[in-house]
C-alpha cells in the first residue's frame, strides 16, 4: 500500500541489475504475505498498522486479503 516501498522493491527486479538478462527471464518471489514468526498465531496481528507514502494509516485487518493480490 506504500508507493515508496513498491518502487523500492520493483527496482530490485529491474533487468539492468542482472548482467546478461533480458525480458525472457522471470522472477518468482514467493513472499506474497508478510512473514511473521509467531508460533501462536502464524500471522500478522490484525491490529498492525501499515503506513502509506502519504501518511495514511491502515490496519492490517482492512487489507489482509488484498496484500497477496496486490503483490
Amino acid at each position: 500500500m506504500n508507493e515508496n516501498a513498491q518502487n523500492f522493491w520493483g527496482g530490485l527486479f529491474s533487468y539492468n541489475r542482472f548482467v546478461g538478462s533480458s525480458k525472457i527471464y522471470s522472477f518468482w518471489n514467493d513472499m506474497n504475505e508478510p512473514a511473521v514468526f509467531d508460533v501462536e498465531s502464524h500471522t500478522m496481528s490484525m491490529d498492525a498498522v501499515h503506513v502509506k507514502a502519504d501518511g495514511t494509516q491502515i490496519t492490517h485487518r482492512e487489507f489482509h486479503n488484498a496484500y497477496g493480490a496486490l503483490h
